[in-house]
């Protein structure tokens, strides 16, 4: 949603950091039980969700109670026009060369856990859950999306990661979503 809202300004220094504790714990989301993409996206377009500064997230893996926003919440809110399922390939290679990133899902095996750097294929058979993250573009001669994930620069390629086209179940089992921000 922050680069939606980037690319829908046209201006790239409008980057902002949006809150995921809030989306998160104020949202319905559990450390215990996770949480659903579409509810996600319901809460995105009402309420929205504020900018990091008003909650941030600890990453503690305890819930954090959404009373501990900020007082002037409503107003910093950012919120979504709509998302659009993508179920294919195709579609969301078509969303991200026109209109920028997409939410995706995927199972989360042990040794993803320990990734570096190149393209990920799950080599465990340790599942360990699944978790959402952002598909920012892709490489056709690798076969891979390139991905965005939360949880630190200090994780994977500075963040970011490479997946083979298929692995972890992205496109079986959990669609993506493109989302409208204007």
């Amino acid at each position: 949603m922050e680069s939606q809202l980037a690319i829908g300004a046209g201006d790239s220094s409008s980057l902002s950091e949006l809150s995921e504790a809030f989306l998160f714990f104020c949202g319905g989301g559990s450390c215990a039980e996770g949480w659903e993409i579409p509810l996600a996206l319901e809460f995105l377009i009402d309420p929205g969700v504020v900018d990091a500064g008003c909650f941030p997230y600890h990453g503690t893996g305890v819930d954090q109670p959404c009373g501990g926003r900020c007082s002037d919440w409503a107003p910093r809110t950012k919120r979504l026009k709509g998302s659009e399922l993508l179920s294919t390939q195709a579609a969301v290679l078509a969303w991200v060369t026109s209109n920028g990133p997409v939410i995706a899902a995927l199972d989360v095996y042990e040794d993803f856990f320990h990734y570096t750097a190149g393209v990920y294929e799950p080599t465990s058979i340790a599942l360990e859950g699944s978790h959402a993250v952002a598909v920012v573009g892709y490489d056709r001669t690798a076969s891979a999306w390139i991905c965005k994930n939360s949880w630190g620069t200090q994780w994977g390629e500075d963040g970011f990661f490479r997946i083979a086209f298929g692995a972890c179940n992205m496109l079986s089992r959990y669609p993506m979503y493109g989302l409208r921000t204007v």
